[in-house]
């Protein structure tokens, strides 16, 4: 099991609010949504929390996009380059990284045939 299979899956902030926010008891959970709802600063940070697993998720779906191109293609991808992909937030790097999965050119291997990549 790598490191990776026992973190989060979204941003660390909208994990623990879940996860304490869960353990409330019913009252006590109300409350908070009630708060958080009805006050600038507790819209706010909701706000601000879905902005960043919207943006968490669709770079997860690009980088999960990158590697699919890849695998259809038949290329080796090693750990390590999925890991570097899949913890890639930089939308512009990933669609770069999705253009070249597309273009790049493969030896029988599966291998990316060096010097022979597109731009």
């Amino acid at each position: 099991m790598s490191s990776r299979d026992s973190e989060p899956s979204i941003p660390l902030r909208v994990y623990f609010e879940e996860t304490i926010v869960d353990a409330l008891p019913p009252s006590a959970r109300a409350e908070w949504d009630r708060l958080v709802e009805s006050t600038p600063m507790g819209q706010q940070y909701r706000s601000k929390a879905y902005n960043e697993v919207d943006a968490f998720a669709e770079a997860r779906g690009r980088a999960f996009s990158v590697i699919s191109v890849l695998e259809t293609r038949g290329a080796e991808i090693p750990v390590e380059l999925r890991e570097l992909i899949l913890d890639c937030q930089d939308s512009e790097r990933l669609d770069l990284w999705l253009r070249r999965a597309v273009t790049i050119r493969l030896g029988p291997d599966g291998v990316p045939v060096a010097g022979q990549a597109s731009p």
